[in-house]
């Protein structure tokens, strides 16, 4: 798979993680729903980007290597597991800031333009 293609279909499971996280909050059956944070969405946000550009541009071989792909991936998981433990309506305001910041990412390179290190 070309990296454009692996942009586009990223960009498309983004925007779909979106829209089925905010119909659940919609429909979910919190008596109130829980104010948003507008810090987490942007950390959330900000760590989707910088994620994926480090991706992109293959730094310290993250993503031509699958061992330092696996540990990256590892480290992240283990940020957010430790995040959601403490508060569940931060961890997904971080979910939705990451999904938002990965569609409009991808949207800018690999929809609207190609992919850092393709050009």
């Amino acid at each position: 798979m070309t990296s454009r293609r692996r942009a586009v279909f990223h960009f498309l499971t983004s925007v779909v993680f979106l829209l089925l996280s905010d119909r659940l909050r919609t429909s979910s059956s919190f008596d109130t729903r829980p104010q948003w944070n507008s810090r987490w969405v942007v950390v959330g946000g900000l760590w989707a980007v910088l994620s994926a550009r480090l991706y992109d541009v293959d730094y310290r071989d993250t993503a031509s290597n699958r061992r330092r792909r696996a540990a990256v991936v590892l480290v992240q998981n283990a940020v957010r597991h430790r995040h959601r433990r403490r508060d569940e309506t931060a961890s997904y305001e971080f979910g939705m800031g990451g999904s938002l910041g990965s569609a409009l990412y991808r949207l800018r390179y690999g929809v609207l333009g190609s992919p850092p290190g393709e050009e």
